[in-house]
């Protein structure tokens, strides 16, 4: 009985350790594989503390794969490195950043993501959802596949861009490279120094840009000019772009990163014409008809002239200095005439 009884514990073991064991390697499995190359992946939510996290609005993170390399945006600053996809494992190689300040919420995102891509064992990947899982088989990564937006109404700040020397670079403190995408289908912007301008076009998700023109004063140095000239070629470079929101991502045919911007919408001035005023027709009126007068009649008073306090006439009165010169014969007459007869005798 005994023995029966050990016989029994030791298969009900063996069983339960069974059930964990394959619990365990059924966790651990992770991702299914897929195809990774292709769609533009956007940050959905992220591992932090043990739990999954929704990556803020206000914030873009992204992954591309394309023979072997991968870059995108952590959340601020670009990476770019390699990776390995073999069945459903998924590593990464070391990956390389520009080192621009960040603010919050983007740095923390941003740590938080590069990390998670370190942990990065196995993958998912369908036509839309791409999801990453740890070793332990625990999601870390979950991306949803990126629809291009509009490209025009914006001011794009750019951020980063491919220096030509399989680099993707910060730009330089202080200088602010721009560009703006109208609907007549020309771009324009501050290169860093200069401004340029030239023609697009843009379909579907994928663009092509210039000639490029530009004006052509002298940058105060030569990491100024360095910048201006890359960032031009890095326009004409690109091939397909991406917008998530006030984000713009710019790769070129091969899916490298050529320039990755930051947006401000443009404000559109409301209108200012005024509505022509409302004339008020005129109203007619009615002929007057005479009514005979009741009232006694007025008899007209002698006007008086006012009198003169200067030399010239008012209201038809003697002018002052007329009065004064017939004095003045009268008085010659007066006295003049008996002095003068006084004298003769």
């Amino acid at each position: 009985m005994r023995r029966t009884r050990t016989a029994v514990g030791v298969a009900a073991a063996t069983l339960l350790l069974i059930v964990a064991t394959g619990s365990a390697a059924l966790a651990a499995s992770g991702g299914t594989g897929g195809t990774l190359e292709g769609p533009t992946w956007v940050l959905k939510s992220y591992a932090t503390g043990g739990a999954m996290t929704d990556v803020p609005s206000a914030v873009y993170a992204s992954a591309a794969f394309k023979g072997g390399a991968v870059n995108g945006s952590a959340g601020c600053n670009v990476f770019s490195g390699s990776y390995t996809a073999s069945g459903a494992a998924l590593t990464f190689g070391p990956l390389a950043t520009t080192m621009m300040a960040c603010p919050s919420p983007q740095d923390t995102v941003e740590a938080a993501y590069l990390a998670a891509l370190g942990k990065s064992a196995t993958y998912t990947a369908t036509a839309d959802t791409l999801t990453i899982y740890d070793a332990a088989g625990a999601e870390i990564l979950l991306y949803k596949a990126g629809v291009s937006a509009g490209i025009t109404g914006i001011t794009w700040h750019l951020r980063a861009y491919n220096n030509g020397k399989q680099a993707v670079v910060g730009v330089i403190s202080g200088t602010d490279p721009t560009a703006v995408f109208g609907t007549d289908g020309q771009v324009s912007g501050a290169a860093t120094c200069n401004t340029y301008f030239g023609p697009y076009t843009a379909t579907g998700d994928t663009i092509k840009i210039g000639p490029l023109g530009s004006t052509l004063m002298a940058c105060p140095d030569t990491a100024q000019q360095d910048q201006e000239t890359q960032y031009l070629a890095a326009l004409q470079n690109a091939a397909t772009y991406q917008v998530q929101g006030l984000s713009l991502e710019m790769r070129d045919a091969s899916g490298a990163m050529q320039a990755e911007f930051a947006g401000v919408a443009i404000a559109v001035p409301a209108s200012t014409s005024t509505p022509a005023p409302t004339v008020a027709p005129t109203p007619t009126v009615a002929p007057a008809t005479a009514e005979p007068s009741t009232a006694a009649p007025v008899t007209e008073q002698p006007t008086v002239p006012p009198t003169s306090t200067s030399g010239s006439a008012q209201g038809g009165g003697v002018p002052f200095g007329l009065l004064l010169l017939v004095a003045g014969a009268f008085l010659m007459t007066a006295f003049i005439d008996p002095l003068r007869r006084l004298r003769a005798r």
